[in-house]
């Protein structure tokens, strides 16, 4: 039974077997629509079958169910399964009318895997499939082809090609196709299947790691992002966002972050990836005080860091206080007390030291602090400051040029 099998010529005759089924050369039988049974095999999705039982009610079924009969008296649909379906949805209002389907029995002696590809063939022509179908379509011609090379039929050129023309795509998309079927993990596959996914997102996912897959399936399963569809762009800026996490090295203990949980937990509540990637260790970040995803390596650190800066904050408004109580004492507000540097050269009465070892009258002039009476520089630490009033003109003297 072997012999050169071309997947053209099978083709045509596939097409021509469906179209030209009403002619002279096959004779129609009616059965009774309750012995119709769907092949277990078929794939194709039941769709829009409200619709079509609507035309079919309107100009009547324009073309037999092709069936194959059974063991026990019932009949394997090869080709109609959205028709019988649409006829079943009619037959419960009218059973009288719709009950008995006009059916075209198969009696070749073809193999089953040649009748399955033949029906296949058939429905790549007269069906616009989903790109789930497509790839189950591919899957199961390979499939076909392969029983029916072992029955000895011959295939010039490569399998791929033959099951690309068999599908009507390239063999670039059926490449695409099967990566998606063996590599997408069974949470994103149900979506692609379900057209829930397009294909150029499910193709980027499918070329990740099954760990990465399950993380980004997760923002789109519950939170924030789950009403949104996971778009290639989208998923794109999750891959990037867990690509800069997976950079940052540990600078204390060396090797990969050991933060990584940490970082990738902000970014899957961040509004995007483009905006809260983290892309440095958390002892580097700006952001890091009061960031809940802190590294627990340099937690302690950031908890004395602001332990000291409250410190500062209490010691400033302590300083605060006592020159408010100062200023209600003696009646008058008096100048008040600066730290850091003066902007303005002149005298300046300082405090150099703890209170006890009081204080100084000095001159700043332009980056240092010089003595009063000399212009020499003054090593004195001074703490802080206040402008000196202008000194009367009968005490001034001349500072000495040293």
């Amino acid at each position: 039974m072997g012999g050169k099998f071309d997947i053209t010529a099978a083709f045509q005759a596939a097409v021509r077997d469906v179209s030209d089924s009403d002619t002279s050369r096959d004779q129609i039988e009616y059965i009774d629509i309750a012995l119709l049974r769907e092949d277990p095999g078929n794939f194709y999705s039941l769709d829009g079958i409200d619709e079509l039982a609507a035309n079919i009610q309107l100009c009547g079924l324009q073309q037999p169910i092709r069936v194959r009969a059974g063991e026990d008296g019932s009949y394997t649909i090869v080709s109609g399964h959205r028709r019988r379906a649409a006829l079943s949805l009619l037959a419960r209002e009218e059973p009288d009318k719709w009950s008995s389907v006009p059916c075209i029995m198969e009696r070749d002696q073809a193999s089953p895997e040649l009748r399955e590809l033949r029906l296949i063939l058939a429905n790549a022509s007269t069906r616009v499939l989903s790109p789930a179908e497509v790839a189950k379509q591919a899957a199961k011609v390979e499939e076909l082809l392969v029983q029916l090379k072992e029955q000895g039929y011959q295939f010039p050129g490569r399998m791929r090609d033959q099951v690309a023309a068999a599908c009507q795509v390239s063999a670039s998309k059926l490449a695409r196709l099967k990566v998606i079927r063996e590599h997408l993990i069974p949470s994103w596959l149900d979506r692609f299947e379900a057209g829930q996914l397009a294909e150029a997102p499910a193709y980027l996912l499918a070329r990740q790691s099954a760990e990465r897959q399950e993380w980004v399936a997760d923002m789109y399963t519950d939170g924030y992002h789950a009403k949104f569809e996971p778009t290639e762009s989208s998923i794109t800026g999750w891959l990037e966002g867990l690509d800069k996490i997976d950079a940052v090295q540990c600078p204390k203990a060396g090797g990969e972050c050991h933060n990584r949980d940490g970082m990738r937990s902000k970014l899957a509540v961040s509004p995007s990836a483009y905006w809260h990637t983290c892309t440095a260790c958390c002892g580097e970040c700006s952001s890091r005080d009061g960031c809940e995803f802190l590294c627990p390596m340099v937690a302690d650190q950031v908890r004395r860091e602001r332990e000291e800066r409250e410190e500062q904050l209490a010691r400033d408004a302590a300083e605060v206080e006592r020159n408010r109580a100062a200023r209600l004492e003696w009646g008058a507000a008096p100048p008040p007390w600066h730290y850091g540097e003066p902007t303005e050269d002149g005298f300046y009465w300082c405090v150099t030291g703890p209170l006890a070892d009081g204080g100084k009258l000095l001159y700043w002039h332009e980056d240092r602090w010089e003595f009063a009476s000399a212009k020499l520089e003054n090593s004195s630490t001074v703490v802080c400051w206040m402008p000196c009033p202008p000194i009367p003109t009968a005490q001034s003297w001349k500072r000495v040029e040293v």
